[in-house]
């Protein structure tokens, strides 16, 4: 909690919460998702109710450490794991910070999925609760929709193999299933057709798909590089820079589980289904960064919470090498759940004494000088969102023509301009609104350029985690202005 409060949200948390905050109606948020972004939007509706009870930046955080905190309390009830295991995991990276600290949706997904493992041993009775479940955690995230896509088949399997037939509630529950995975789907469809949606990789590239290999080990060895940038490097880069080393301990680790749970054929296959789904989601679609590949520990500790839960398969014979490779995961498991607890320290000592963003100080200083007031423009676009949101003022975007309050990525978003145009841009505007207008930019510009549009360096802000948010403040010199208005 200490830490959280610490924390300062950067944009991708940011622009949800604006998204929430300012779109009038639920459905609203739903067609602006489904135009502008590419996740589905449970998260969103729950901050834009949320929004009632605490409308600010800290009520998200507050919201979201009572998430982070739902999971944990479920895996201490619930996970049928050691005292110190469950420590371990309570302090690990992805639980403990990554989905725990940084506000974003995939933390509620988790919790669906960890609340669905809860309830597995009660899946005959309990089916329609678990439908429900499953179908929000569908609606969190296309790598829970992943997950969720295996599970709904591990729990088909299993209900095949059963002698009776279907009741009332177990026909519910998986049409509840269904319907979520469909639903969520269509939203991925519709949200293919954005701008902001990666290339699909098609042909084969090794070191793309060598890539791909390595989210595993990296995942499940988070520790980052000491250094002020550390979020999304990771310290195998350093000893591995082809990611050959990475790639060949996934697949080594793959071994170790799929091996131990072979005598579990349904449990074996939801885990193979679901690392295949988020490998060709990294490798088609979007590689993505340690926040993504981070469902990959999560897959991992439903694997082994499920394996209690899931009977051996009987074949009158004991399969050799089982209890081999039960102590070799073990080993692997501690292993593992110790480079957690590292990752975890690194990154909160980091994220407690450096400024994850500026955005927040950029704010504090436009309102010290009693800048609030005048209109605001800023670029990049995207990274601008987080001072907006900490200001709560809409801000003009020179690039693309347009004021934001949050995102509107466009293909004008994301198009090249020279400093000079871009410059020129804000000079039209400025002139035509106000000539004490503020601009605030990730970068500076020539000392040339400076001149030139009778720019004035108010303040910088430099250091933080996000790289591409530190800022840079300037206004029009009051010669200028003064010119201007004679």
């Amino acid at each position: 909690m200490l830490l959280a409060g610490r924390h300062e949200p950067w944009r991708d948390e940011i622009n949800a919460w604006l998204i929430a905050r300012y779109l009038p109606s639920p459905m609203a948020i739903v067609r602006h998702l489904a135009t502008y972004d590419v996740h589905p939007s449970l998260w969103y509706l729950i901050l834009y109710a949320w929004k009632y009870i605490s409308p600010s930046i800290a009520g998200m955080q507050l919201l979201h450490l009572l998430i982070a905190a739902s999971t944990v309390f479920i895996l201490a009830w619930r996970a049928p794991f050691s005292w110190p295991a469950k420590l371990l995991l309570t302090g690990s990276y992805f639980l403990a910070y990554e989905y725990a600290v940084i506000c974003r949706n995939y933390g509620i997904g988790i919790l669906f999925l960890f609340a669905a493992c809860s309830l597995f041993s009660f899946r005959r009775h309990q089916m329609p609760l678990m439908g429900l479940l499953l179908l929000s955690a569908a609606h969190t995230s296309v790598l829970a929709w992943i997950i969720v896509i295996a599970f709904a088949g591990m729990l088909a399997m299993d209900r095949w193999c059963a002698a009776d037939p279907l009741d009332k509630g177990e026909f519910f529950g998986f049409l509840i299933i269904a319907l979520g995975v469909a639903s969520a789907g269509l939203q991925f469809a519709l949200a293919a057709k954005g701008v902001y949606v990666p290339k699909v990789q098609t042909s084969f590239d090794p070191e793309r798909f060598t890539a791909v290999l390595g989210t595993l080990s990296r995942a499940l060895i988070p520790i980052p590089q000491w250094e002020s940038y550390f979020w999304c490097t990771n310290a195998l880069d350093l000893l591995d820079p082809t990611g050959i080393l990475a790639a060949s301990l996934s697949l080594l680790m793959i071994g170790i589980l799929l091996g131990s749970v072979r005598n579990r054929p349904i449990l074996a296959g939801f885990f193979s289904v679901s690392t295949v789904g988020l490998f060709s989601l990294f490798y088609v679609n979007y590689l993505g960064y340690v926040r993504h590949w981070g469902f990959h520990g999560v897959l991992w500790v439903m694997v082994f919470w499920l394996e209690s839960e899931i009977p051996e398969q009987n074949t009158g014979k004991k399969i050799a090498g089982i209890s081999w490779l039960l102590m070799r995961r073990r080993t692997l498991s501690a292993g593992i759940l110790t480079a957690q607890l590292i990752a975890f320290l690194m990154a909160a000592w980091i994220d407690w004494h450096i400024p994850f963003s500026q955005a927040p100080r950029v704010a504090d200083f436009i309102r010290e000088q009693g800048l609030s007031n005048s209109p605001l423009a800023g670029d990049g676009p995207t990274e601008m969102v987080s001072v907006a949101g900490y200001l709560e003022l809409p801000f003009y975007a020179p690039r693309i023509r347009d004021t934001w309050l949050y995102w509107l990525i466009t293909g004008d978003s994301l198009r090249s301009l020279s400093s000079a145009e871009f410059l020129g841009r804000w000079s039209e505007w400025a002139t035509r609104n106000a000539t004490s207008s503020i601009l605030v930019c990730n970068y500076f510009f020539p000392p040339d350029l400076e001149s030139s549009f009778h720019l004035e360096r108010l303040a910088t802000f430099q250091g933080a985690i996000v790289v591409d948010e530190q800022y840079v403040i300037y206004r029009r010199k009051p010669s200028w202005n003064t010119f201007i208005k004679h």
